[in-house]
């Protein structure tokens, strides 16, 4: 994860300019007055959105995802990692991780709209630390759902791109075979998502632009990278399959 963090750290400043994971605490943290329009509210939330950049960015994202998943797969299967070749790995599994990545920009947009809703309500409170209270309890509540939303995209991946299944099927597939493994996958999850939300509200109370774009783009490339991993791992111990990259003294504990 080292090297996919030093290859995508780049790429996770350009992508937190436009969707800042702290733009919440950074909301609630300096609310003054209630907006007028849920227009005025949205553009506040995201004040440096772009479509150009936001695809520009996707872009960027799918090929170094499908580059991570051949080189994490690889890895588990003889291994041995290297990071050479990294974009010529990026054919691979290039249309697989379009088809993830796109979903959950899509996703994140979508939970973005309607916890704006909830925001927009909140602002009706009678006081500004009522607002700020009840801003934070929408925000937690509905970040606790969206992971379980994420569920089905860990195994749709790799269903996708190791098993070359159409996406609608492999989709379907990837409910079927969540069963009993959903809580630990959720847990996993979880971990990533708390160690994103730490590094967001530190750089929300920060308060300063070039500390928030470093926290920012650092919590982003740590969840890029994670996720990346974590697809793949979990793909080859639903499947019971054996990873060359754990000793086997490792393995057999496990």
């Amino acid at each position: 994860m080292f090297y996919f963090l030093i290859v995508v750290l780049p790429l996770s400043f350009l992508v937190s300019a436009v969707l800042p994971l702290d733009t919440y605490t950074r909301w609630i943290a300096s609310f003054n007055n209630p907006y007028p329009t849920f227009g005025s509210l949205w553009l506040s939330l995201q004040p440096t959105f772009s479509w150009p950049v936001l695809l520009f960015a996707l872009l960027g994202l799918v090929i170094c995802f499908s580059a991570y998943s051949t080189l994490t797969l690889r890895a588990f299967r003889v291994g041995r990692f290297t990071i050479k070749g990294f974009f010529r790995n990026a054919n691979e599994n290039f249309f697989a991780s379009f088809y993830l990545i796109a979903s959950i920009i899509a996703l994140y947009l979508v939970w973005q709209f309607i916890i704006a809703l909830f925001l927009f309500l909140c602002q009706k409170a009678a006081s500004k630390l009522m607002v700020k209270v009840l801003s934070i309890i929408v925000v937690a509540i509905w970040s606790g759902l969206f992971l379980p939303l994420l569920l089905p995209l860990v195994i749709w991946f790799p269903l996708m791109a190791i098993n070359g299944l159409p996406p609608a099927r492999a989709f379907g597939r990837a409910l079927q075979k969540i069963g009993h493994h959903g809580g630990r996958i959720l847990f996993a999850l979880a971990f990533m998502a708390v160690a994103i939300v730490a590094l967001g509200i530190i750089s929300g109370l920060v308060g300063n632009g070039a500390f928030s774009l470093i926290f920012n783009a650092i919590a982003f490339a740590f969840g890029f990278c994670y996720l990346a991993v974590l697809n793949m791992a979990v793909f080859f111990d639903i499947e019971g399959l054996p990873r060359e990259d754990i000793t086997r003294s490792l393995y057999f504990s496990r």
